[in-house]
């Protein structure tokens, strides 16, 4: 367990029985973010490049190629997160995986 005494108090707050924790990021783990969000900018005119691990700088106006400003980025996330019933997938095996593991660990996202 962690030395720090807020993430020691955080974990002990999370284990709700004595499995081991297990802390699952949601984003491409069990749920695809890159391919959904990437449709979603096809509707709002831009598109995603995959040069880097980032998202400012890689999305890109369709119409005239140029990136699009951090506050345009960022609201898109907005947007794409507050309607995300709408484009979201679950990873493939996913829930089957977490179901699996669910004997063994607590699972938290």
């Amino acid at each position: 367990m962690s030395e720090d005494p807020e993430t020691k108090k955080q974990i002990l707050h999370l284990a709700t029985d004595e499995r081991p924790l297990l802390v699952v990021d949601v984003d491409e783990v069990v749920l695809e973010f890159v391919r959904p969000f990437m449709a979603y900018l096809g509707t709002r005119g831009h598109i995603l490049k995959t040069d880097s691990f980032r998202l400012t700088g890689n999305v890109i106006n369709r119409e005239n190629g140029e990136p699009a400003e951090d506050r345009v980025v960022k609201s898109f996330i907005e947007d794409f997160f507050s309607v995300q019933n709408d484009w979201q997938t679950p990873v493939v095996d996913a829930a089957e995986a977490l179901q699996k593991l669910d004997t063994n660990a607590a699972i938290v996202m």
